[in-house]
């Protein structure tokens, strides 16, 4: 009785079957791969998200005072290629770290990239839904006054991020709860405004133009969320100073 159950089981073609089931699990397993809790999301899942389950593995992963010392390694030189920050910006670095253990100074930024792309073509579009997310409150009503400035005048905008040709870190700081953070950006950008008769009044919309600017972040470090802020802007166009 058992001996024809068990030839039942070990048929030949139950151990095709077998066979066949064991060599798909293994094939997604290779492509899949497996959850470990430690994946990076995909670029869009946060411009600034700074959640633990996002942190690199890379080393630059904060776990303490030492984990700290090693995230500021990863901070200007891996975007610009230059020494060593200063010993203030350290400092900074090491602060924010520990006061926010999901912190890591390359994913940052990442973020601050995207951003810096997502900031002036919302602010060409007009796009307050966008500005009302990455902006902070004075810097959202400084945005504000020059889109209505342009809805009041019937000209419209227009600006694209050719290429950002550098991004390094120059400020980092706690100011109380507070992490803020203050980048210089070397972009490329196609930008002009055009007037109600679709005239263009300033900027070109063949030629891109070189830009330079400063840009600082906030985020509360005690806030659940992730998303930093841009709080102060500043920089140079075409050998030009912009607000």
């Amino acid at each position: 009785m058992e001996s024809g159950i068990l030839d039942g089981i070990f048929s030949p073609i139950n151990l095709i079957f077998l066979a066949l089931a064991v060599a798909v699990l293994l094939r997604l397993r290779a492509v899949l791969g497996r959850r470990t809790g430690h994946e990076r999301p995909p670029p869009d899942a946060g411009v600034f998200a700074g959640k633990a389950e996002k942190k690199r593995q890379d080393g630059a992963r904060v776990e303490s005072a030492e984990g700290a010392q090693t995230a500021q390694e990863a901070v200007a030189p891996a975007e610009s290629g230059k020494s060593t920050p200063d010993e203030a910006l350290k400092r900074g670095v090491r602060q924010i770290a520990l006061a926010d253990r999901s912190f890591d100074p390359g994913h940052f930024m990442d973020g601050a990239r995207i951003a810096y792309e997502a900031i002036v073509s919302g602010f060409a579009a007009g796009d307050r839904n966008k500005l009302g997310v990455l902006l902070g409150e004075e810097a959202y009503q400084r945005f504000d006054a020059v889109i209505r400035g342009r809805e009041k005048r019937g000209e419209s905008a227009s600006c694209e991020v050719v290429a950002i040709h550098e991004s390094r870190y120059v400020d980092a700081s706690m100011r109380g709860l507070h992490a803020r953070i203050t980048v210089q950006f070397h972009a490329e950008l196609l930008s002009f405004v055009r007037d109600r008769e679709g005239n263009v009044i300033e900027g070109d919309d063949k030629l891109p133009h070189r830009c330079e600017d400063i840009w600082t972040f906030e985020r509360n470090t005690r806030d659940d969320n992730p998303n930093w802020q841009l709080v102060k802007t500043g920089g140079v166009q075409d050998g030009q100073a912009h607000p």
